[in-house]
């Protein structure tokens, strides 16, 4: 993959087993480039170009950013609409079939009972699996002792129920020390993940970085 943008001359290639970071020193152009992919993550038009084999590829699609590591507390309702879908796909298999219908039509069945009880006659929508999962509101439990290991379990769900994508991590050097953060990026390229560092001012270079630096005067080293 590569991510070009007009205002940065040099192209930022990510290289299998390596994880590249972007410095940039002066606030406007980091400020331009955070801003442009953010409004294309929305769905609007940008000039950062994110490429795969040299042929532009779907931002929207192909790149998750983080900026907030303070709220990362709950998950996206996207991610977990996609999690909520496979579980129901999972619960249509051969395997599942029978036992999923027998779960709803108990259900049915209870409900008029209940209706029986009462003395009262009731209309409910046809259940569905998907209403069902959604009614007894499932989400998913990160309950960990660090940001690396938060973090490391959130991509892992991202590339698992949305497919592979680029992260990019956005200062996330201000929140790691250097030794956690090369066990956290050892264990990602591992697992074969995409990264990107952003960061407004240099680090000590880590072992697995491949870095692009652009000072204060947008000079490219």
């Amino acid at each position: 993959m590569k991510l070009a943008f007009p205002n940065i001359q040099n192209v930022v290639e990510l290289k299998d087993g390596l994880v590249s970071s972007l410095v940039i020193e002066h606030p406007s152009l980091l400020f331009q480039l955070l801003l442009d992919l953010r409004q294309q993550l929305e769905g609007k038009s940008g000039k950062a170009i994110l490429s795969k084999d040299n042929v532009p590829i779907s931002i929207p699609k192909s790149i998750e950013l983080i900026t907030d590591f303070i709220g990362l507390d709950s998950t996206p309702k996207r991610l977990l609409s996609k999690i909520l879908q496979t579980l129901e796909r999972t619960a249509q298999r051969e395997d599942y079939f029978h036992e999923t219908n027998q779960i709803i039509s108990q259900l049915e069945e209870f409900l008029d009972k209940l209706a029986y009880e009462e003395d009262v006659e009731l209309a409910y929508e046809k259940l569905s699996l998907a209403n069902l999962l959604k009614a007894v509101g499932i989400r998913i439990i990160m309950d960990y002792n660090s940001l690396e290991e938060w973090l490391y379990t959130y991509m892992d769900l991202v590339t698992r129920f949305e497919g592979e994508k680029l992260f990019i991590l956005v200062n996330l050097r201000s929140f790691l020390s250097d030794d956690a953060m090369e066990t956290f990026l050892r264990t990602t390229t591992t697992h074969g993940m995409k990264i990107l560092l952003v960061d407004s001012h240099a680090y000590p270079m880590l072992s697995l970085e491949n870095r692009l630096l652009i000072d204060k005067d947008l000079c490219e080293i």
